[in-house]
């Protein structure tokens, strides 16, 4: 006696998805994800479908080719270069709907330049992720292009354009308030904090900064934060901001690198009295960050994983440029807590 012939619902069952999920790929109903196509295809295979070959043809057929791009403060920073490394792997191994990756960084950084980087990087690509400063400017380029049909989705540090597409990084309010709960405990809630600020036209360091205020002044009535000292463009930069904040506050008991430029001033540090040295709270672990959290120079790094971060940069994007999502989504990568004792 001949075997049954597999079914639809077979290959639904084999595949772990829905009988009618299986139908979108066979009749070309509705848009399916890449990975969900290729496992139907894969299920389909193993079952000896009669209609395998229709089945495949669908999904080639079906398989949209898309170009996305990136524009980036810098793919010389460690964290952005590790990241660009794992966005190509990502899209490479398990994203086959992507194309080709076109990753820029800013070469000047005002707000009319970047608006036209956005404007150049939107010709060459389907959809784009951009980290910008938010900035009227800017989020009248990120206008301009939604009405022309290419959406832009925000990469680590958000924008307050309306037409925005999307969101993908951590929760910058959470994170401040995790340095300041951190923080808290290391002082024993008594002590005066300061935070040194990369330009506060990115979002994100302004979420930061409001979220240990506010823990600040929630919780610990005997702690004082004091005034934020902005402007981290160059090691000789951070390395005056540092020295004015010690001559303002010679009684500062910790700081928190609320952007980038912790490594300027670690030698600096370690040159201080130790009843002088501030415990510092920082972010991403490199392996500058991760030596001085063995050398007990920094105390706690809130680091962003940079392959979680890829998958869903890579995902949002391609979801957004294959129409399999509409509404505005914010995706929040859980950022990691170190210290000493678990790196």
């Amino acid at each position: 006696m001949n075997k049954r012939r597999a079914t639809i619902v077979d290959i639904a069952e084999r595949a772990g998805v829905s009988p009618s999920t299986v139908d979108r790929v066979l009749n070309s109903r509705l848009p399916v994800k890449g990975k969900t196509a290729d496992r139907v295809l894969a299920a389909a295979r193993e079952l000896r479908y009669h209609g395998i070959n229709l089945l495949a043809q669908r999904v080639d057929e079906n398989r949209r080719s898309v170009t996305l791009g990136l524009l980036l403060q810098s793919r010389s920073n460690p964290f952005f270069r590790e990241l660009c490394e794992h966005i190509h792997d990502y899209a490479k191994h398990d994203r086959p709907e992507c194309r080709n990756i076109v990753i820029e960084e800013f070469k000047d950084k005002t707000p009319k330049a970047m608006a036209a980087s956005l404007h150049e990087l939107a010709a060459k690509v389907d959809v784009l992720g951009v980290m910008a400063f938010d900035h009227p400017t800017v989020n009248e380029a990120v206008a301009a292009l939604t009405a022309s049909g290419k959406q832009v989705v925000a990469v680590l540090s958000g924008l307050s354009a309306p037409s925005l597409a999307g969101y993908v990084g951590i929760d910058h309010q959470k994170a401040g308030r995790t340095a300041g709960w951190s923080l808290a405990k290391l002082l024993n809630r008594t002590g005066k904090v300061g935070m040194l600020i990369e330009s506060y036209q990115y979002r994100a360091f302004q979420e930061r900064e409001f979220g240990l205020r506010n823990y600040i002044l929630e919780h610990e009535p005997e702690m004082e934060v004091c005034e934020g000292i902005y402007g981290i463009a160059s090691n000789q930069v951070v390395e005056r901001m540092f020295e004015e904040l010690l001559a303002r506050h010679p009684d500062l008991k910790a700081l928190y690198f609320v952007g980038a430029g912790v490594a300027a001033v670690l030698g600096m540090v370690e040159l201080l009295p130790l009843e002088r040295r501030p415990l510092i709270v920082c972010h991403e672990l490199t392996p500058v960050t991760r030596s001085a959290l063995l050398s007990g120079s920094v105390a706690v790094v809130l680091d962003t994983p940079r392959r979680d971060l890829a998958r869903e940069i890579v995902d949002q994007l391609l979801d957004r440029s294959l129409e399999l999502s509409s509404d505005h989504r914010a995706s929040h990568v859980e950022f990691r807590f170190y210290c000493p004792e678990n790196i």
